[in-house]
């Protein structure tokens, strides 16, 4: 199982079952212009984040994104994490960035989140997977991607539920930015299903 299959396993889950209406691959929703794998809208507005990894290296270096740093922010509070934010060279960059829109354009760290983050590995990787959430996403839910389909038609089993955060509703500007991706994502798949080129 590859990634591209993993995304259209958790796709169908995420609008079949969850039944978001807005679901896009390698989109980019945060500010720091970063892109996930899946990223969806459910029926209130919420953001919902889903990283793919099929190496247990892949998850542990994913610490690296600067999304990381805000949800760290989110979750502990920016006073505990003052001195880590200066640990990563990433994370100092991200956070240069945050207060410079907070105070040229009074925006909140909030905007910069997710109200749900996830892992989704495949079931060779889960117990390795497990581990490192815990050790460094406190706040990660995690998704097993199997590769046979459960009773209920589905590929998804929830390990462990996400951290739900005070993030802010998907504004409008952000979620055409969404639907352009999952637009995007539509026209690649038939492309390849019929045999069509593209630049």
């Amino acid at each position: 199982m590859n990634a591209e299959q993993m995304k259209v396993k958790i796709a169908q889950y995420l609008r079949y079952k969850m039944q978001m209406p807005v679901v896009a691959f390698e989109s980019a929703c945060y500010g720091d212009n970063g892109q996930s794998d899946v990223l969806a809208i459910d029926t209130k507005r919420y953001l919902t984040d889903i990283e793919v990894k099929l190496r247990i290296v892949d998850l542990r270096s994913d610490i690296n994104k600067p999304k990381h740093l805000y949800l760290h922010i989110a979750y502990h509070g920016l006073e505990l994490m003052q001195e880590n934010i200066q640990s990563r060279k990433s994370w100092r960059r991200a956070w240069q960035w945050q207060e410079i829109q907070e105070k040229h354009h009074h925006r909140p760290l909030a905007v910069n989140h997710s109200r749900y983050f996830y892992f989704a590995v495949p079931s060779e990787l889960l117990n390795d997977a497990v581990k490192a959430v815990d050790s460094l996403y406190p706040y990660a839910g995690i998704y097993e991607v199997t590769e046979t389909m459960n009773y209920y038609g589905y590929y998804l089993k929830t390990i462990r539920k996400p951290y739900p955060f005070n993030a802010e509703r998907v504004s409008l500007k952000r979620g055409l930015n969404l639907v352009k991706g999952m637009s995007a994502t539509l026209v690649r798949v038939a492309a390849k299903a019929e045999g069509v080129r593209l630049l």
